[in-house]
């Protein structure tokens, strides 16, 4: 059996699933994804407005989850 591993997509993947009789099978398998960005430093995004904009939305979705739960939507 040969194990590979797919750092691509789910085309990339279906491939290997396409013909059920191979000693191929997916291993490893790291999606909406490519080797460039992955191999780039973090992004460094601590600064203050980063950091404000995360906490508004916190709050905006504990805010929205409490008006659900209130009013006991149902979102389909």
């Amino acid at each position: 059996m040969v194990l590979v591993d797919i750092h691509g997509s789910c085309l990339s993947r279906n491939i290997f699933n396409v013909d059920k009789d191979t000693d191929i099978l997916v291993n490893n398998y790291i999606s909406r994804s490519n080797i460039v960005s992955s191999m780039m430093p973090p992004a460094d995004i601590n600064t203050k407005r980063e950091e404000l904009l995360f906490l508004i939305v916190s709050i905006l979705i504990v805010v929205y989850g409490t008006v659900l739960k209130r009013t006991q939507c149902r979102c389909y």
